[in-house]
């Protein structure tokens, strides 16, 4: 399935769908700045596993070598990035304003960090 599918099914859950009455129904501002992101990065697309947050908003997570990348999209529209590799390397979390010009550069930087890291253990 692909990323904007995912998307289309994620704006279709009900509010509860945690259960136990858990589990906010996706904001459509979060759906609008994930398909954004999904635009702007287009070749990450196909790496990106897709979740609805309890919240409301949306995680895009996805792998580069053994690094693992989180975008959390808040309902509110702040947006969240982290990174870890196995070794134990970390991308100190960051928060934006939505999709700004510094979120792009901080994402760009840690994916860029990941395919450096993985060229030298090569």
């Amino acid at each position: 399935m692909g990323s904007i599918e995912r998307l289309q099914e994620l704006s279709e859950i009900e509010k509860g769908w945690l259960g136990d009455g858990q589990g906010e129904r996706v904001v459509e501002l979060a759906l609008l700045q994930a398909k954004e992101l999904i635009s702007a990065r287009a070749d990450l697309a196909d790496l990106f596993r897709i979740f609805p947050t309890i919240d409301g908003g949306v995680s895009l997570e996805f792998d580069i070598d053994d690094w693992s990348f989180a975008v959390e999209i808040m309902p509110d529209g702040v947006v969240e990035i982290d990174g870890g590799s196995e070794g134990g390397e970390v991308f100190e979390g960051r928060s934006f304003d939505g999709l700004s010009k510094d979120f792009f550069e901080a994402l760009d930087e840690m994916v860029s960090g990941a395919f450096r890291d993985g060229d030298s253990a090569a």
